[in-house]
């Protein structure tokens, strides 16, 4: 293998080393959107919707304001709708008119919502039981590499 174009000869990653890693990155990307599908209906293999609506299992009765838990959906407007009434469908939320300010709408999970939700995290924690191996540090480092490499894959396709 040849040494990346960036002139890197000790050690550095090859040209096809940050293909393939980039290519795990993708996969297992997919890997998790489809499970999130398969188990959240409405979610619509949307990445950022498990998380979302674990943020709105944390808030518990109170509920999320509706305009803040689209910006968890980190989607436009239209679509975070769309999400929601498909969420709302199936079971997994309401959304019910605030209390004292009319103009606000609060999501709140169902019990229905809240067992999948927790069905969900607690399968997803089983199954990445060996990063509770590493330290603290560990997982840091890990997230700064990934960070690091989102951040120049966002320059580079943008650009």
């Amino acid at each position: 293998m040849t040494p990346m174009a960036n002139g890197s000869k000790s050690g550095g990653a090859t040209d096809e080393d940050v293909v393939q890693t980039l290519h795990d990155v993708v996969r297992l990307g997919t890997m998790l959107a489809e499970a999130f599908h398969r188990r959240l209906p409405g979610s619509d293999g949307h990445g950022e919707a498990p998380f979302a609506l674990r943020s709105l299992r944390e808030a518990g009765r109170r509920g999320l304001p509706q305009v803040e838990f689209a910006k968890l959906l980190g989607s436009s407007a239209t679509s975070a709708t769309r999400m929601m009434d498909a969420m709302e469908a199936a079971g997994l939320m309401i959304r019910s008119p605030h209390p004292t300010d009319r103009r606000i709408k609060l999501v709140q999970l169902t019990p229905h919502g809240e067992a999948v939700v927790d069905d969900l995290f607690g399968r997803l924690t089983a199954c990445a039981s060996d990063l509770r191996s590493w330290t603290s540090s560990d997982i840091t480092q890990f997230r700064t590499q990934l960070d690091r490499c989102a951040r120049s894959i966002d320059r580079s396709l943008t650009n």
